[in-house]
Formats: C-alpha cells, sequence, structure tokens
C-alpha cells in the first residue's frame, strides 16, 4: 500500500511541482497532529496513507484549470470540486483501507455541511478527513495551533 501510494504522489508531483510540496506538507503536519492526539499505530498509519494522496484527484482534472493564473469561473470551480470523487475513482483499484478513501472524498467536507462532494456535517464527516468550531473539528485545529506555537513545529522540506 505505501508504494502505491509513493506510486501516486509521484505521479502528482510530476504534474504539479506545487502538488508535490503541499502533499508532503500536509503528510508531516497531519502526522504530528495524530501523534499529539496519540493517535495509535494503526490510526497514524492511516495517516501517512491518506495524507499524500488527498488530491489525488487533481490529476484527473484540465491542466489550464488547475494551473490558470485568474480567478477561476463558476464553471471552472465546478469541475476542480469533482477532483475528491476522481481521488476516490483512482484510488479505488488499490484496495487501500476505507478509511483513507473516505479521508480523500471527505477533505473538503465541513463540519457546517458547506463543503462538497456531498454536503456532509459534523459527525457525517470521517475522522481523517476533519479539516475550529463552526468548518473545521475543534480539537484538531487546537493541537495544530499548539504544535505551531508551542511546539515550534516546522516542515521539513
Amino acid at each position: 500500500m505505501e508504494r502505491t501510494v509513493a506510486t501516486l504522489s509521484g505521479a502528482m508531483s510530476a504534474r504539479d511541482p506545487y502538488a508535490a510540496g503541499q502533499a508532503h506538507r500536509v503528510a508531516q503536519l497531519a502526522l504530528a497532529i495524530g501523534g499529539a492526539m496519540a493517535m495509535d499505530a494503526a490510526d497514524l498509519r492511516l495517516l501517512r496513507l491518506a495524507a499524500p494522496v488527498h488530491d489525488v484527484g487533481k490529476i484527473a482534472m484540465p491542466a489550464e484549470i488547475l494551473s490558470k493564473p485568474t480567478r477561476l469561473s463558476e464553471a471552472e470551480l465546478a469541475i476542480i470540486r469533482m477532483h475528491s470523487e476522481a481521488g476516490c475513482e483512482l484510488l479505488g483499484p488499490a484496495e487501500l483501507p476505507d478509511e483513507v478513501l473516505t479521508a480523500v472524498r471527505q477533505r473538503h467536507e465541513r463540519l457546517d455541511g458547506s463543503g462538497y462532494p456531498d454536503g456532509l456535517d459534523g459527525a457525517a464527516i470521517g475522522r481523517f478527513a476533519s479539516g475550529r468550531g463552526v468548518r473545521y473539528d475543534e480539537e484538531v485545529c487546537g493541537i495544530c495551533l499548539h504544535l505551531f506555537r508551542e511546539q515550534g513545529f516546522s516542515f521539513v522540506e
């Protein structure tokens, strides 16, 4: 599974170097938050699998929209919002754990139901997909802020 994730992450990197750096940073921060939340080894493994491929569906999006230097139109935004579902479809044959597919699909869901692709709210959003209060999981955000402000967390390039 780790090799599959590394391969897909590498494909994203080749297509979009910004996405590569962002995926790496997301993985570092997700694992730091998971560790601070005292997640067990199995949950940390799920984070290690999901974080690098959270935006893998962007591989299926038109390059001209992904790299557009100006504001996206409503139609273009609708296309980009399909990347979460596309990511699940791309990852499906890899037989990754369901929690990984759920995290990829629900990555843009918001606690208040304003997210996409399914408009889920509150407890309907999976543990690994939560992005304080109205939009983001309060515990996760508090830990994230603590890591940066008090623990001096920084990204390793």
